[in-house]
């Protein structure tokens, strides 16, 4: 556990700012979740908590940290003399709020590094480490993290734990579509840093409920965007893997290029060959399964070329779900460590 603290700033942006300051050194960046004030103990004044995840996700046996922070947005001192206890209000339950996950121990808090007397714009907390507190996170899976105390409380910050990704094994992608699954072996030997990108955006629900925004019969679709409009991003690019002589036939999966970077979600699926696409993107998968879902996608009516992003379906199409496993044997999966092949094509 890490404490936190800052007793005076001149008002309650310059406290917001210093905490920001601090969520830039966190891996992956971090999601807030802004809590509702409760009233505060001296005057008028009022508490404010933030509760954060660290990171879009964990690895299972990493640790799984969090941030939670107390501010005072009222005009008055808080008079906090003796103390919040927010590790011990810290609850978490299951991925939908239902439930809770037992406690391995009540820490403290350490009520002592806190200040007696909160001044307006002040704040405190803690960077805390929650296998320390809850069992059972050294395992995947998904929960809800929320701060439930008298004096302040938040809403709920969703974590993923997901299987920790392997170099040395081979990966099959599945996406699942209200018009069924379409499946991909990745090609991590040929495209390591797009497969573990994929690996990592999918097993975390990154693609859970995100468009495809481009469906040209015979060509290609593209997929993977959060808004629908092509322009949502992770907030980061992807090196170009490019390899010579790899192909682009009918279920090959490529990553959308910028210009001399890739796109860090957005994907391109090939609806049939397309050797204009030759060495100008990464491929780092192949079809493996759901031709039958791709010629139902590729059938939907579009707005051609009446607007941008051109070739949208005039219904919105999602991906409803999207992981990545360990490919079954016999698959033309390749692992990052393993023998490269000359073609991704079928």
């Amino acid at each position: 556990m890490r404490f936190l603290g800052i007793r005076r700033r001149s008002s309650i942006r310059a406290a917001l700012a210093a905490l920001a300051s601090l969520s830039a050194l966190a891996i992956g960046g971090s999601i807030s979740a802004n809590a509702q004030e409760a009233g505060g103990a001296a005057g008028s004044g009022g508490l404010q908590a933030t509760l954060e995840r660290l990171g879009g996700y964990v690895y299972a046996g990493d640790p799984v940290h969090v941030r939670v922070a107390v501010f005072n947005t009222g005009k008055e001192a808080y008079e906090n003399l003796k103390g919040l206890d927010l590790l011990k209000g810290l609850v978490a339950g299951d991925a939908t709020g239902v439930g809770s996950i037992s406690r391995k121990q009540d820490a403290a808090g350490d009520r002592k590094h806190q200040p007696a007397l909160l001044a307006p714009g002040g704040f405190f907390g803690y960077i805390v480490d929650l296998r320390e507190m809850f069992e059972g996170l050294e395992k995947p899976g998904r929960l809800s993290v929320r701060l439930a105390l008298e004096e302040v409380s938040s809403p709920p910050v969703l974590i993923a734990i997901i299987p920790r990704y392997d170099p040395k094994t081979a990966y099959r992608a599945t996406l699942e579509t209200e018009f069924g699954q379409v499946s991909f072996d990745l090609l991590a030997r040929q495209a390591p840093h797009h497969v573990k990108n994929f690996y990592d955006l999918a097993n975390q629900g990154f693609y859970d409920g995100s468009y495809f925004i481009t469906m040209m019969k015979g060509v290609q679709m593209i997929g993977g965007d959060l808004t629908g409009d092509g322009r949502s991003s992770p907030g980061y690019d992807l090196p170009l893997e490019i390899q010579p002589g790899m192909k682009h036939a009918r279920g090959t999966l490529s990553m959308l290029r910028k210009q001399e970077t890739d796109h860090g979600a957005q994907f391109v699926v090939s609806l049939g060959d397309n050797p204009m696409l030759d060495g100008n993107l990464s491929i780092f998968g192949v079809g493996a399964g759901g031709d039958d879902t791709l010629l139902a996608l590729e059938n939907l009516p579009t707005t051609g070329r009446s607007e941008k992003p051109y070739y949208r379906p005039l219904k919105d199409v999602k991906i409803l779900s999207a992981r990545v496993v360990p490919a079954t044997d016999g698959s033309k999966a390749t692992a990052a460590e393993a023998g490269v092949t000359e073609s991704a094509a079928p």
